[in-house]
Order: structure tokens, then C-alpha cells, then sequence
């Protein structure tokens, strides 16, 4: 017994060497610590083990002595007991360190949001994934100031927004339609159910020849009425200058997180230049993306339920927007809605526009668009038909523009299209 314990006091001395041999190179100002650290640990096993012995009483003396040489007790853990390293060597190691200055607020990264935080908007910039990309958060406050848009959370009061929600659940299940179009001579089908609302009591089409996708007309509610109410004074609170007001209204249904709509911008054909487009998200929440032409900025926005973001001044010509993919497990599920988001998006379709349908120029519909500011008709191929190189200048769309950009307004002023 007597030759175990010096054995095991000999292997004690040779470790301590070999540490502070180590230690005493690597870290010479923690060096004491770090023996006296061991020391300890060293106490606390002989402690222990000596416990374990007295509860053996059963077991012989060589019995005990045979587990002890083996190894059975635990030893020491001497990589636990080793103090904190230095960051160098040098004599700034031990100073304090400064107090740090106040963190940038973090990216939301962990989706599905739990709840909406602080910071919810996230701006990211550079493009692609190297290093010359940054990604930052920023709160609702400061999105106007780096987009042309604006947030607003529960825009809607709370019950009309669950009426009104629970009304257009059951009314996208059998109203509500696909659309379909052709590329490169496949049919491709929209994986989301569409509808448009008439929100005037006229029954003159909204809507012109050419103008993106064909989409089922349903009448709206009077539930649909007072939330175009509600969101047509939002904008007025927020330009009271604008006369506008929405009479059209778009509605989307996205049943999952492998509902989507790619980048795009909206076709102004209708709306004229620098559009106010208004979208109200209800149910399920979603990222909204807007992604700067120019040089591929994304701001991403959080949308849940009763969320609005109101997009206007060069929004349509400089910016695109997209519904991206999610997968299921990533969207926070609405309580009644579940996976399902409705979205309306409000506008104001400007019937004074003049139209595009010259068939002397050329053989299909046009649709107005623009590039850095530069505002032209193209030709909008339509099933299988091709484009046939239409181009040309519009010069009613680029004076209307030039006017609002100097009245720092959008459009849905009053204008008298033939004087342009």
C-alpha cells in the first residue's frame, strides 16, 4: 500500500514538472496560478479516492489496491484547471481592456421570428457572398431612408384584419385562379392563386391589353372595401399631398413556403409613372424583398399578418420586389391561417393614361417601362407569339415624370394626359 501512494506522489511531481516546464515558457504571469491551480485539483482526487476506500470495506486490500494501480478511479483533470491564456506576452495582455462601444443591432437570422425584434429589416449590400458583402439590421423607422418604402405594422384594426382574413381563406379556395403563361414554347404556371377587385362600382376595365398576368375578377366585400378605406388614409397621413386613392386591388394567395413570386417590377401601364402601390400582408409571415437595379442592394422585410408596406416615388422604375421561397419550417404559422399568407396589393389605376394599341406600329400589345430613368413602349408578347422589336420613346411618361420628381411626389395627381 505503501509503495502505491509513493508511486502515485512520484507521478503527481513528475506531472507538476512537466506542466510548469510548459506553463512557465507559455504563460510566465499565470505560472503560479496555474501550480496552485493543479495542487488543488490534485488534493480534491486524494480526497475523493480516499472516500471511495472507506465505502469498500467488503473488498480486500489487494482487491483495492489492484483497482487503484489500474486506473479505476477518475484522475485529475489538469486541462480544466489550466487558467485563461493571455493574449500575448506583452505587458497590454494584463491591462484592462476597454469598455466596448455599444453593439451594431444583430441580423435576424433564426426564422421562424418568434417575435418581431427591435431590428427587423435587413439591409444587405455588395451582392454575392464575399467579403466585399455586408448584411446589417435596422428598424422599421429607418427603411425610408434607404428605400423608397415605408412599414407599417397592425395597420388594419385588429378584428377587421381577422374578418376580413378568415373571409378571403374560404374565398381563394374556389375563386381564385392560377395563371399561366408561356416561355420558350412550355406553359408555365404561377405556384400561387391569384384574383383582382374592382373597387370603383363602374364596370370599365381597370386593366389594359398586355398587362402582366391574366388574373380571375371577383367582386369585393365590404370588409375588402373598408380595408381600402383604411389604407388609402394611412397614405394620406403619410403624403398629404397625394390624391391618391385605390381602385383596384390585387390579391394573392401563397399556400406554403413553395408559393413564391420572383424579382419584378409592376407594370405601369395603368398606373402611370411613379406609382404608389400599397401591399397588405394577412396570415402567415413572410420576407418582402426589395432589390435596388443599380447596384443589387436587398432589403428584406418581415411581413406578419396586419403588415403594410407602402412602396412609392421610383419604387416600380429603380427597384425590384420579390416573395422568395421558404422553407415551411422557417415561416411562423399563423393561428388560423396556418402556412397560408393572403396578400392585396392596392393601386390606383389612372383611366386618363393614354392607351397603347396603335396597330400601325406594331402587331401586339405594349406595355410602358423603364431603364435609369428613361421611360419607352415595348412589345408584351402574349401565349406563344414572339417579340416582334417594338420600341419607342414616350414622351407623355417621361414629362409626368419630371413633373412629380420636381413636386417630390408620385403619381395619382391630377394631370391632363393630352397636354403632355
Amino acid at each position: 500500500m505503501v509503495t502505491i501512494q509513493a508511486e502515485r506522489a512520484a507521478e503527481r511531481e513528475r506531472r507538476l514538472q512537466t506542466l510548469s516546464v510548459t506553463a512557465s515558457s507559455l504563460w510566465p504571469k499565470a505560472f503560479e496560478g496555474l501550480v496552485l491551480a493543479v495542487k488543488d485539483s490534485e488534493d480534491e482526487a486524494v480526497t475523493i479516492h480516499s472516500r471511495n476506500r472507506k465505502r469498500k470495506q467488503d473488498d480486500t486490500d489487494d482487491t483495492k489496491e489492484s483497482n487503484f494501480s489500474t486506473g479505476s478511479t477518475a484522475q485529475p483533470n489538469f486541462v480544466s484547471a489550466l487558467p485563461a491564456l493571455p493574449t500575448s506576452n506583452s505587458a497590454e495582455s494584463s491591462a484592462p481592456s476597454p469598455k466596448a462601444s455599444k453593439a451594431a443591432p444583430k441580423v435576424p437570422k433564426a426564422w421562424p421570428l418568434r417575435r418581431l425584434p427591435e431590428h427587423p429589416v435587413t439591409v444587405r449590400a455588395g451582392g454575392g457572398t464575399g467579403s466585399g458583402r455586408t448584411e446589417r439590421a435596422v428598424s422599421d423607422a429607418e427603411l425610408s431612408s434607404l428605400a423608397p418604402a415605408h412599414v407599417i405594422r397592425k395597420a388594419l384594426p385588429s378584428q377587421l384584419a381577422e374578418e376580413l382574413l378568415k373571409q378571403l381563406l374560404q374565398e381563394s379556395k374556389s375563386a381564385w385562379q392560377s395563371s399561366s403563361w408561356v416561355i420558350h414554347g412550355k406553359t408555365q404556371t404561377t405556384p400561387r392563386t391569384s384574383a383582382m377587385y374592382n373597387l370603383t362600382d363602374s364596370d370599365t376595365p381597370l386593366q389594359r391589353p398586355g398587362e402582366e398576368e391574366s388574373r380571375a375578377t371577383c367582386v369585393p366585400s365590404a370588409l375588402l372595401k373598408e380595408a381600402a378605406e383604411h389604407i388609402h388614409a394611412a397614405v394620406k397621413k403619410h403624403r398629404p399631398e397625394s390624391t391618391w386613392s385605390p381602385n383596384l386591388a390585387f390579391g394573392n394567395r401563397y399556400d406554403d413556403g413553395r408559393a413564391c413570386v420572383g424579382w419584378h417590377s409592376d407594370f405601369l401601364n395603368s398606373l402611370g409613372p411613379r406609382p404608389i402601390i400599397v401591399g397588405l400582408a394577412l396570415g402567415a409571415c413572410r420576407r418582402f424583398c426589395l432589390r435596388r437595379v443599380v447596384d443589387s442592394m436587398v432589403v428584406t422585410i418581415p411581413m406578419p399578418h396586419n403588415t403594410v408596406v407602402i412602396m412609392w416615388d421610383d419604387c416600380q422604375e429603380e427597384w425590384d420586389h420579390s416573395v422568395p421561397r421558404q422553407a415551411d419550417s422557417t415561416i411562423p404559422k399563423h393561428s388560423l391561417a396556418g402556412l397560408v399568407r393572403i396578400s392585396l396589393t392596392f393601386r390606383m389605376a389612372r383611366l386618363s393614361a393614354p392607351g397603347f394599341t396603335n396597330g400601325d406600329l406594331h402587331c401586339k400589345p405594349c406595355v410602358l417601362k423603364s431603364k435609369r430613368g428613361h421611360y419607352y413602349l415595348a412589345c408584351s408578347p402574349v401565349g406563344t407569339s414572339s417579340q416582334c422589336g417594338f420600341w419607342e420613346h414616350c414622351a407623355w411618361a417621361q414629362a409626368e415624370a419630371e413633373r412629380l420628381r420636381r413636386a417630390g411626389g408620385n403619381a395619382n395627381t391630377s394631370m391632363d394626359w393630352s397636354a403632355a
